[in-house]
C-alpha cells in the first residue's frame, strides 16, 4: 500500500473513530472512547465511562515518537519527571509507534472519581502531555 493511500486509510479510520466516541458508546457495561497522541498532548484530554466498565480505547500516535496512554491509581499524581515509583501506581498502560493505530481493552476502575493519564515516556510527561479519566 502507496504512503498516501495508507494517510488515506488511516485518516478514515480516525474519523470513524471519532464519530464513534463523539456518540460517547456506553452501552450496558461497556464503553468505547479514543485518543489521538501527539508531540506532547492527548486529543482530547479528558475521558469518561461508568465504573467497573469494559472499556475498548482507540489510541492513534500522530506523533514523531513513541507515546503511551497511561492510567494511574485513584488519588496519585504523578509528577514529572516519571520515574520508576510512578510506575508501581499503574493500573493500565499501552503504548503506540510513532504514525501507529491500535485499540485497546480494560476494566474501568470500580471506583467513581477522577484519575490521571499521562504519557509515560521518558519526557512526555515534563513537557505536559497528561489528560483525565473520568470514572462515574
Amino acid at each position: 500500500m502507496s504512503g498516501g493511500y495508507r494517510r488515506l486509510a488511516l485518516g478514515l479510520l480516525v474519523c470513524l473513530l471519532a464519530a464513534t466516541a463523539l456518540a460517547s458508546c456506553s452501552a450496558g457495561n461497556q464503553a468505547v472512547i479514543s485518543a489521538e497522541m501527539s508531540d506532547f498532548k492527548f486529543t482530547p484530554s479528558s475521558w469518561e465511562v461508568p465504573a467497573g466498565t469494559k472499556v475498548t480505547i482507540s489510541l492513534t500516535n500522530d506523533g514523531a515518537v513513541t507515546h503511551a496512554w497511561t492510567l494511574m491509581e485513584g488519588g496519585y499524581i504523578a509528577k514529572a519527571p516519571f520515574s520508576q515509583d510512578d510506575a508501581k501506581h499503574e493500573l493500565q498502560s499501552f503504548t503506540v509507534a510513532a504514525g501507529q493505530s491500535q485499540t485497546f481493552e480494560f476494566t474501568s476502575p470500580s471506583s467513581p472519581g477522577n484519575y490521571q493519564v499521562v504519557c509515560s515516556e521518558p519526557g512526555h510527561l515534563d513537557a505536559g502531555m497528561k489528560g483525565t479519566l473520568i470514572v462515574k
